[in-house]
């Protein structure tokens, strides 16, 4: 058999491209991406780099990138992106506690710190 020119087959598990709700408690997993050989049947181990997907971290315009890459027997190369964006969609919520006499006015807010 003769040197493949063609490069690796990867394939992202879930979506290229996700939105993620923004929180302080919740992380992010990542689905993964699988590879083989151009043949189809050769499966290859793949390499996962770019950013670490930080959930408290808006991403505004710019997402985070995941990159998959697979190398096969022959030294063909490919890679393949996922890109994850975070984002804050969800509104406040403000809760006025009652005074002991019942009361829940004047409340007073601090917006920013």
């Amino acid at each position: 058999m003769g040197v493949s020119e063609l490069s690796p087959i990867i394939t992202i598990q879930g979506s290229a491209v996700e939105t993620h709700q923004a929180s302080t408690t919740a992380t992010y997993t990542d689905q993964g991406a699988t590879a083989t050989a151009s043949d189809g049947t050769t499966v290859l181990s793949v390499t996962v780099s770019g950013d670490v997907v930080d959930l408290s971290q808006l991403t505004g315009g710019s997402p985070y990138v995941i990159v998959y890459s697979a190398q096969d027997q022959h030294g063909s190369l490919n890679s393949a992106s996922r890109a994850a964006h975070v984002v804050d969609t969800q509104n406040p919520t403000i809760t006025a506690n009652a005074h002991s006499n019942g009361d829940t006015n004047p409340v007073g807010l601090t917006v920013g710190t």
